[in-house]
């Protein structure tokens, strides 16, 4: 996601972009391939833990401070992250997102997102996922011995977080195709790839409120 981003923020102009991540080897290959061409691209691993990416990790994501100041950052992403966190880190990291956002600043995450439609889906064997299994009161996994392989949220719980953060939606929930992959239904298929034709996972863009 860095990469592309190297032809469009100018350092003279101001421009940065600041990552960090659980996966070491990630953070190496960024750190050698990408910051000693784009100086102003800084990147740091951060070691949390994870029960399926860094189960040796030391320390806990809901306590974990993003190493940036308050209102910092024009734009926020987060591709496929909470589709592999537990409720309590994943709405800590919310919160970190807000504060670390400028006013009218944007976030841009994915996730994996359960509702009536999503069930019938799931329970029809069409999605690549079924989400069976409840590991809190707030979300879902398919794999029970090892909850943060994904994880799944109801959207109506996701929605109501982002009211509570001053997050408000730039454009209605753009919802993936993951639910129907499986699917052999091509109209369906159709239909979700017209709404979001590049996504597979569920997207949720908002602007961190003004006031």
């Amino acid at each position: 996601m860095a990469i592309p981003l190297t032809t469009y923020l100018n350092e003279k102009q101001g421009g940065s972009y600041e990552g960090f991540d659980i996966v070491a080897e990630g953070i190496r290959f960024c750190q050698k391939r990408i910051t000693p061409k784009f100086p102003h691209f800084h990147f740091q691993r951060i070691d949390l833990h994870n029960t399926f990416f860094n189960p040796k990790g030391k320390y806990k994501a809901h306590e974990y401070r993003f190493p940036y100041k308050d209102n910092t950052f024009d734009m926020i992403f987060l591709v496929s992250v909470f589709t592999h966190m537990l409720t309590k880190d994943m709405e800590h990291y919310i919160y970190e997102i807000n504060r670390v956002l400028k006013p009218g600043g944007k976030s841009f995450i994915t996730y994996f997102l359960l509702n009536y439609e999503t069930r019938r889906y799931t329970m029809a064997g069409v999605s690549n996922f079924d989400f069976r299994y409840s590991l809190d009161e707030r979300c879902f996994g398919s794999v029970q011995n090892v909850p943060e392989f994904d994880t799944a949220y109801e959207d109506k719980y996701i929605l109501e977080l982002y009211k509570r953060c001053n997050l408000n939606l730039a454009r209605p929930i753009r919802y993936g195709f993951w639910r129907v992959y499986k699917s052999g239904d091509q109209t369906l298929k159709k239909k979700y790839r017209s709404h979001s034709p590049e996504n597979y996972q569920d997207v949720i863009i908002a602007i961190k409120s003004e006031k």
